[in-house]
Parts: structure tokens; C-alpha cells; sequence
């Protein structure tokens, strides 16, 4: 019996245990393997495997990945119909002279008439492989368990540079991101020179003063939270602060996923408890935090778990739609910076450094310029752009 075969039969079963079911038809169908399952959503080993140049290879014969259970009715009377999408599961790949099977088994089972509203999802692993010549039954298993291991060690070393985003259920590192923030410098924004200052500070303080707050009795968290209109620098602020900063820095897209938004917040904070000291930052805080979830954040964020060393930084467009308890609430967001739109002093000084910058690029660009004064121009644009964010005025 093919694995499909088996899933597909193995759905209609009144009583369900998916991962040992499954588990042990891949032992039935590799009777003479090594089997090492991990239950993990966040397993990261196809990141580990392409930093280390390992080839991995696809097998379409095996597609297995997401299985789709809808129950309808309730109780013994269940209908159960099983969809699946042909996302190959099944990969191989070898490792310090080992060859390896790999599965992944996604399993999201759909509440329909008789269950909770949304999805519950399962995810594990399971590492195949021949039992080294000389292993007995009690360390046949060691060579798969040493490279989950390293999978994890390389997950969590110290020395990594790369931006971890979560988004859809889990993490991942984003080389896209990380590049975006190594190009950032507070050299290319236009804000009083104050406001910056005070940014950095209020980020390097904390950083430094862990002793303070463990002298005083007090958690060594904090929270940050830039305000303000869309296009006056929040975004850009937050990449030149987390390319300063020398602590990992964690960027939170969504608290979508497959098991539910609670399910996604208690994994953001796990992650950057892992990885403290460090910093936390959720883009658009007032679309993320709904009603629903809201208690479940607040928990994580400020409840019996202690955030030791997460300086949490979000950001919002709409300050107004944010519950007070997150708002004002001491110990959550303490510090705020409010990016207004800019004064008549900013936009002048926003549009010099582009007239500059057209000044230096092609030809054609230079001679819109060439018959005219700087400042003039800057003035001009200025006096005329009131209520204009840095946004609209890049593109004039």
C-alpha cells in the first residue's frame, strides 16, 4: 500500500491520531530504516541545508503535503472528506556521508459544523535513513538525532546576521529584508536631529542597563511605539535602528496562521525569549492586535512569562484604533515617538538632498536643474507642500 493510499483510507477512520497513525505506516513502508520523527512546525532544515550548499532533490511520486479534513454533522454520525494539494512532501538529500529521506506532513483539519470555528493544524517530520554498519537499537538512531541537533544550533547561533520574519505560522530568515536594512542609513532621513537622537538612546539604554533593572527588581523589558501618518519615516527609522542596534532583531508580518492567532503570538514571543536580549517588532499594531486576540497578546506580552532582555518596537498609522490597555497601560509601550508630518524647515531640507540627488545622476536629470538656484527651488517647494509627507514629496 502506497502512503497515499494509506492517507486517503486512513481519513475515513472514526478516531483519529494523525501523526502516530502516519508514522508508523512510513516505518511499515521502510521496514529496514532509521526513523527519527520531529514534531515541529518551525523545523527549519531547508534553510540549514541550503546555507550548507547542500542538493536537495524532490520526488513527485510521493506528494503528500497538505491534507485538508472537513467534518461535517457531529459526534459518531461525523462526515469526514479529505483534499489534498500535490505539494511534494518527500525530498533526499545527503549529509556528512549519510543519505537521507526526509517527509513532511502538514495535516489542517477544518472545524466545519462540529468543531471550533477556524483550523487546527499538525506538522511534523520524519528523517529515514540506513542503520550505520555496527549500530544496535539503542544508538542506531544518533546520526539522525546529531543533525536535528545541528539543525537547532544553527537555528539559534549567536552569530547570525540574517532577520528572522515571521509570517503565515512560522519563522524564516529573510536575506531580502536583511539586504533592505543593510542599505539603511539615518543618513538618508530627514528628522530633527533630537528626535533621532533620542530614538537611539532610548534603544542603547535599555540594551545596557540590565543590571539596573535586575537591582531594582524589575523586568528588563520595554516597549516602543512610532506613531504617526503613513510616509514620514516610521518604516525607514525602524531599518537604520535595527542595522545600528548589534542585537538580532525579529520582524513580525501577520499573527496569521493555520492554528490560530493565539497559537501564532504564543510562538512570536517563545522565539524572541529564545533569542533575547533582543528586538521585537510588530509593523501596524492596530490591524494586528483585533479584539480576538487581544487578551492572548497582552498575556505574552506582559503577563506571567517574563520577556527578559525583548525590547518590543511597533509601529501604527492609527493610534486611535489601539485599545487603551496596550496604549497607556505602564510597562507596555511606554515611550512613543510621534512621526507628524513634516515642517516647512524639514521639506526644505528633504528637498535639497534630492535636488542634490538629481543633480549627481544622468545627464538628462541635471539640465531640468541648470539654469536654477537650490535653495530657491527648495523654497518654493517647500512654502507650497504643506501637509505633505516625506512620501508625496519624494515622488514630486
Amino acid at each position: 500500500m502506497s502512503l497515499r493510499n494509506f492517507l486517503d483510507g486512513h481519513f475515513s477512520e472514526a478516531n483519529l491520531n494523525e501523526p502516530y497513525q502516519i508514522i508508523r505506516q512510513l516505518q511499515t513502508l521502510y521496514p529496514n530504516s532509521v526513523h527519527v520523527p520531529i514534531v515541529d512546525q518551525y523545523f527549519p532544515i531547508g534553510q540549514f541545508l541550503k546555507e550548507n550548499n547542500i542538493i536537495v532533490k524532490g520526488h513527485r511520486s510521493e506528494t503528500l503535503t497538505t491534507y485538508v479534513l472537513t467534518l461535517t454533522g457531529s459526534g459518531t454520525n461525523a462526515n469526514r472528506s479529505i483534499n489534498s494539494k500535490d505539494i511534494c512532501g518527500l525530498t533526499s538529500f545527503s549529509y556528512k556521508g549519510t543519505d537521507f529521506l526526509l517527509y513532511k506532513v502538514e495535516i489542517e483539519a477544518s472545524g466545519g459544523n462540529c468543531g471550533p470555528p477556524g483550523r487546527s493544524s499538525t506538522t511534523f517530520w520524519n528523517l529515514l535513513y540506513d542503520k550505520p554498519a555496527g549500530a544496535d537499537l539503542m544508538n542506531a538512531d544518533a546520526v539522525g538525532k546529531s543533525l536535528v541537533k545541528e539543525v537547532y544550533d544553527w537555528m539559534h547561533r549567536p552569530d547570525d546576521n540574517n532577520i528572522w520574519v515571521f509570517d503565515r505560522g512560522q519563522w524564516y530568515q529573510d536575506e531580502e529584508l536583511t539586504k533592505a536594512v543593510d542599505s539603511a542609513s539615518w543618513d538618508n532621513l530627514v528628522l530633527e536631529k533630537s528626535f533621532v537622537t533620542g530614538l537611539q538612546r532610548d534603544t542603547s539604554t535599555f540594551f545596557s542597563s540590565e543590571k539596573i533593572y535586575k537591582s531594582l527588581g524589575i523586568t528588563w523589558k520595554r516597549g516602543i511605539l512610532l506613531l504617526g501618518p503613513p510616509g514620514n519615516g516610521k518604516t525607514e527609522s525602524l531599518k537604520a535602528l535595527i542595522k545600528t542596534t548589534p542585537q538580532k532583531a525579529l520582524y513580525v508580518k501577520s499573527f496569521n496562521s493555520a492554528a490560530g492567532s493565539e497559537f501564532a503570538v504564543r510562538q512570536i514571543f517563545e522565539h524572541a525569549r529564545q533569542f533575547a536580549p533582543c528586538i521585537l517588532i510588530i509593523e501596524d499594531i492596530d490591524s494586528m492586535v483585533t479584539q480576538h486576540v487581544k487578551s492572548f497578546f497582552l498575556n505574552e506580552l506582559d503577563g506571567l512569562v517574563q520577556n527578559q532582555g525583548v525590547l518590543t518596537i511597533a509601529t501604527t498609522n492609527h493610534p486611535e484604533r489601539i485599545d487603551d490597555a496596550i496604549l497607556n497601560r505602564p510597562s507596555r509601550f511606554d515611550v512613543k515617538y510621534d512621526f507628524t508630518l513634516p515642517s516647512e524647515p524639514l521639506r526644505n531640507q528633504f528637498a535639497l538632498k534630492w535636488i542634490k540627488k538629481a543633480r549627481e545622476s544622468a545627464s538628462e536629470i541635471e539640465n531640468l536643474f541648470a539654469r536654477s538656484d537650490d535653495e530657491a527651488i527648495a523654497g518654493d517647494i517647500a512654502k507650497r507642500t504643506e501637509g505633505w509627507s516625506f512620501a508625496f514629496l519624494k515622488e514630486l
